[in-house]
C-alpha cells in the first residue's frame, strides 16, 4: 500500500492516509486522495504510451524511401562540393568512426556539455552553450543511424534536409552551397540542360512529326532515342535500388536506449 501525503488543506496541513484503506476518515482528504490516484494513473499511462510513440515515429521516419547510390553519386558535387564533415568534427571524429565510436563520443561529449552537468559544475547555462549541444545532438542522430549517415556523408547536411523535410531548406542556403561548385560541375550541369532541351525540345517533337507526315524516313528506333536514354537511366537508378535492398542488412536497428540525455 501506498502512502499519500496531502498538505495545504484547511485542517488537514500534513495528513497521511493510505489510498487504498482510507485511513484518513475526512471527507475532504478521501476526495483528494481519489484526485490524487486519478492523476496518477493519467502519467503511468502517458508515461506507457511515449515510448510507443517514439517507436511508431521511429519507424515511420525509417519509411522514408533513400537516394539510391546513382543518385547520391551524380547529386554530390552540386549538394556537397565541399565534403561538409562538420557533423564529424563536432563529435571529434572522422568518416571512418564505427558506430561503437560515434556512441562513445557522444557520451563524453554529452558529460561535458550538457547544461544539467553545467550547472552541476556551478556554471551559468548560456544560449551559446545549449546551441552547442543541441547541435551535438543533431549530429549524433544523423551519424548514428546508418541510413541518414549514409546521405550525409555523399551530400552533406542540405541533402539531409532535401531528402527528409524540403520544406527547412531555406533559399540561401541553396544559393550558398552551389556558389561552391566547381567550374566543371557548372558546366556539367550546363550540358546537361542543354542537352535535355535539345533532345525533349528540338530533337524529337521534330522528328517525331517529319515522320508522321512522312517527310522523311528516319527509322523510329533513332526518333524515341531520347525517350529510351531516359528509361535507361530510370532503369539503371531502380537496378541500383534492388541491389542495395539485398546487400543491406535488414537486421534490427541498435537499441537507443544507452544514449545519454536526451533532451536540454
Amino acid at each position: 500500500r501506498e502512502e499519500v501525503e496531502v498538505s495545504g488543506r484547511p485542517g488537514h496541513p500534513r495528513a497521511p492516509c493510505v489510498a487504498d484503506a482510507h485511513i484518513c476518515k475526512a471527507p475532504a482528504c478521501k476526495l483528494w486522495c481519489a484526485s490524487v490516484r486519478t492523476k496518477r494513473s493519467l502519467t503511468q499511462k502517458a508515461e506507457k504510451m511515449t515510448p510507443r510513440l517514439n517507436r511508431q515515429q521511429s519507424s515511420a521516419a525509417d519509411m522514408t524511401p533513400e537516394p539510391s547510390r546513382f543518385a547520391l553519386c551524380c547529386m554530390q558535387p552540386i549538394l556537397n562540393p565541399e565534403r561538409d564533415n562538420e557533423f564529424y568534427e563536432l563529435l571529434g571524429l572522422d568518416r571512418g568512426a564505427s558506430s561503437a565510436q560515434i556512441k562513445k563520443a557522444y557520451r563524453k561529449i554529452s558529460l561535458q556539455q550538457h547544461p544539467d552537468k553545467l550547472r552541476q559544475q556551478g556554471r551559468e547555462v548560456t544560449a551559446e552553450d545549449r546551441a552547442r549541444f543541441v547541435r551535438t545532438k543533431e549530429a549524433y542522430e544523423c551519424l548514428g543511424d546508418a541510413r541518414r549517415r549514409k546521405v550525409y556523408d555523399h551530400l552533406g547536411e542540405l541533402g539531409l534536409k532535401l531528402t527528409e523535410n524540403p520544406g527547412t531548406v531555406g533559399q540561401d542556403d541553396v544559393m550558398r552551397t552551389m556558389s561552391h561548385m566547381t567550374e566543371t560541375t557548372r558546366c556539367a550541369i550546363l550540358l546537361v540542360v542543354l542537352a535535355f532541351v535539345g533532345f525533349f525540345g528540338v530533337l524529337f517533337p521534330v522528328l517525331l512529326s517529319t515522320n508522321v507526315d512522312g517527310e522523311t524516313d528516319v527509322p523510329w528506333a533513332v526518333v524515341f532515342l531520347p525517350v529510351w536514354v531516359v528509361d535507361a537511366l530510370l532503369l539503371v537508378n531502380h537496378v541500383g535500388f534492388v541491389l542495395e535492398y539485398f546487400t543491406h542488412d535488414h537486421g534490427g536497428g541498435d537499441d537507443d536506449d544507452d544514449a545519454p540525455f536526451r533532451e536540454v
